[in-house]
């Protein structure tokens, strides 16, 4: 029996390995702005509180790609189901006031599959609107409870 627990173990790390360390980057060279998304805790579940974190980085910063406390402001996030159609916010998010370029904003997601998430803002002193989007996958929890 503990042969067969470490072999399924070892199995579900595996099968979630890409998963616990998957992120991904866009960025608006006009802006001046690269962000990188992710989601927390990995693998993101239904049922369980889930933080949508973006990381902005200045790319008009002297060592370039540095966090900078003031980058962006008036961020606001749109989720939407992609399966269902269903949408979510506008929700504001701020910039952590201890963690320069670091925002968070946690949801309890209802449904499994993929989600787009976009986040809209301006750059500090600047007019322009800058919209991003990223695809997030979801897994059901209900999945992994034995019943």
């Amino acid at each position: 029996m503990k042969t067969f627990s470490k072999l399924l173990i070892g199995l579900i790390c595996v099968g979630l390995a890409p998963t616990l360390f998957a992120h991904s980057a866009t960025e608006d060279a006009e802006a001046g702005i690269k962000i990188l998304f992710e989601t927390s805790p990995l693998p993101a579940m239904t049922q369980q509180k889930s933080s949508l974190v973006f990381l902005v980085r200045d790319m008009r910063a002297e060592e370039g790609a540095e966090p900078v406390l003031g980058t962006i402001e008036n961020a606001k996030v749109m989720i939407e189901h992609m399966d269902s159609g269903k949408s979510w916010g506008p929700f504001a998010v701020e910039e952590a006031r201890r963690n320069p370029g670091r925002f968070e904003l946690q949801k309890v997601f209802a449904y499994p599959g993929e989600y787009e998430v976009e986040i809209t803002f301006n750059r500090t002193g600047e007019e322009r609107q800058v919209t991003l989007h990223w695809d997030t996958d979801i897994a059901d929890w209900n999945g992994l409870v034995l019943q």
